[in-house]
């Protein structure tokens, strides 16, 4: 296991080098039973997300512990990040930002209020680690849908969407839906596997929260063949 470690841990350093995106000279990283554990400084929020992607998708990674501190260059005023948050929320089509609250202290970003879609929820947050002078997102939002959809039908819809997913194995997965809030659970190969799993209930209608507890297992059944 040692020598898969050592394996692991230089393919991590590679990516992350490798990114243009993400400024990698302070970063470290530590690997154990294919455990990741990043720690060091980055000088954006982005690049500490953009971090933990790259290393979840790696061969033999089974879980990413980000420990990276975000060490602004330039420290722009609160007031400043809080008025470019706004603005880009309000400029995008798919989200209807009426009803979002965004106030920021010291770097840190709070949104609060309420969206349609967990999917809007998730994107927000997306959006808004690209902006300059944010060290770290603490989203409050609270999905309120158009429409009750009873627990049994989005269920449903989710394990249909995993049937229909060529990267995952659906009968690996438990799905459990209790007022409209996911849980999945249950064991996964890949990275990627377990992505598709959480994208299959972060775009079924209705979801207004999805809990991710499954646990990736390289050594686990292989997706299907068809």
């Amino acid at each position: 296991m040692e020598n898969k470690d050592k394996e692991i841990r230089k393919d991590v350093l590679n990516q992350l080098r490798w990114d243009s995106r993400i400024d990698a000279s302070r970063i470290q990283v530590t690997v154990k039973d294919g455990k990741v554990v990043l720690s060091g400084k980055v000088p954006t929020y982005q690049g500490r997300r953009l971090a933990s992607m790259d290393a979840a998708i790696l061969p033999g990674v089974v879980s990413v512990d980000n420990r990276i501190d975000v060490e602004l260059v330039l420290v722009p005023p609160d007031s400043t990040v809080s008025a470019r948050a706004a603005r880009l929320l309000h400029s995008q089509s798919e989200i209807d930002a009426s009803d979002i609250d965004v106030s920021v202290n010291s770097g840190r970003l709070i949104l609060e209020g309420s969206v349609r879609k967990f999917r809007q929820k998730v994107r927000c947050e997306d959006l808004l680690s690209h902006i300059e002078g944010v060290t770290e997102i603490k989203n409050k939002l609270v999905v309120v849908p158009k429409k009750n959809i009873v627990d049994e039908k989005i269920g449903e819809e989710i394990l249909a969407a995993l049937e229909r997913n060529v990267h995952v194995d659906a009968s690996s997965i438990d799905v459990t839906v209790q007022k409209s809030a996911v849980v999945l659970s249950g064991t996964v190969p890949t990275w990627a596997a377990r992505h598709a799993a959480y994208k299959a209930a972060l775009l079924t209608t209705g979801v207004i929260d999805v809990q991710d507890h499954l646990v990736v297992a390289p050594e686990s059944a292989s997706p299907r063949q068809d």
